[in-house]
């Protein structure tokens, strides 16, 4: 498959988003359903952004201490938020959409919580901690209160990603030893351990759509991009960048990994040969989460997240 794409000047096309006063680096960013907002969180807190111009619009106020990450249900009535406190705690909020009502809480352990996602009903929630520990939580039918339902040992350190495969059966996880786990999600069992990476996985990402075998891909403190069949066991093909990447996220079409971190870079992946067929660089130093929509008047757009509570937007269009 080959894919071009037309990048305009980086400082033309880009929206950057300021702080008058230093303000810590977003950690979780999500494209809100109906791909007009946008939603930035770190530890000072969580806002919801314009899409397009990255115009601050209110502050959705949460009670957790700190936000590492957030995800909408697959129905887009609900998004969920984790985070805590390091060492001390970790907490779940789940807030109705889009009027950011709170539904329900949940004090999610004893280290602050890295991870989450949603399995394909919306009712369930697949969380992960720094201490390793993963938990299945239950949203009950009126959506007011969480119920952990199974709880196991995940990684001997930090989870960095989590997600349901399709089909919901099985479940992803990822982490500081650099093992990509797949688990039975009805008992908690492994069903197998990919080691490839030599060194930790800093972020995960399942690639969109159906009808194909779900394909998963990390990056890691090795530098590389991996592309992973995990429900036959399968590394497919790896990428090895010259800088350290901390993110990845896909195009909403499944077409493309993007790629971000060390000195605000990004790459563009193609997954069917690893190749990188465009690479960026924005004018932030650090990018530590991405987030990927498609507005009906501007295509694809990509948004970043990094240092002094900063954010980049990137319109990237497909010849």
């Amino acid at each position: 498959m080959t894919l071009l794409f037309r990048f305009a000047s980086f400082l033309l096309l880009t929206a950057i988003a300021r702080t008058a006063v230093a303000q810590p680096p977003v950690t979780a960013l999500a494209v809100t359903p109906d791909a007009n907002r946008l939603l930035a969180a770190s530890s000072a807190g969580v806002w919801e952004h314009r899409l397009a111009d990255l115009v601050r619009l209110r502050e959705i106020r949460l009670p957790l201490p700190r936000v590492s990450q957030l995800t909408f249900s697959p129905a887009g009535d609900r998004v969920a938020f984790v985070g805590g406190v390091p060492g001390e705690e970790g907490s779940i909020a789940v807030l109705s959409w889009p009027d950011a009502k709170l539904l329900a809480t949940h004090a999610g352990g004893e280290d602050w919580l890295t991870a989450v996602a949603w399995d394909s009903s919306g009712r369930t929630l697949l969380v992960g901690g720094h201490d390793g520990v993963c938990q299945l939580l239950s949203l009950e039918e009126n959506g007011s209160r969480l119920q952990p339902t199974r709880r196991w040992d995940a990684h001997p350190q930090g989870v960095t990603g989590a997600s349901f495969l399709p089909g919901d059966e099985q479940l992803a996880t990822c982490g500081v030893d650099g093992v990509l786990r797949v688990w039975q999600a009805d008992t908690g069992e492994a069903v197998r351990g990919l080691n490839n990476h030599q060194g930790p996985i800093h972020a995960m990402a399942l690639r969109p759509g159906a009808g194909r075998l779900p394909l998963v891909t990390t990056v890691g403190a090795d530098r590389t991009v991996r592309f992973w069949q995990p429900t036959i066991g399968r590394m497919v093909r790896f990428a090895r960048l010259s800088w350290r990447p901390q993110a990845v996220v896909w195009s909403p079409d499944g077409k493309l990994a993007i790629v971000a971190g060390e000195d605000g870079r990004l790459a563009f992946v193609d997954p069917e040969t690893a190749a990188v067929v465009a690479e960026a660089r924005t004018s932030v130093r650090w990018i530590y989460c991405l987030a990927c929509g498609s507005a009906p008047d501007a295509g694809d757009i990509v948004q970043a997240g990094g240092e002094q509570g900063r954010l980049v937007s990137q319109a990237v269009a497909a010849e």
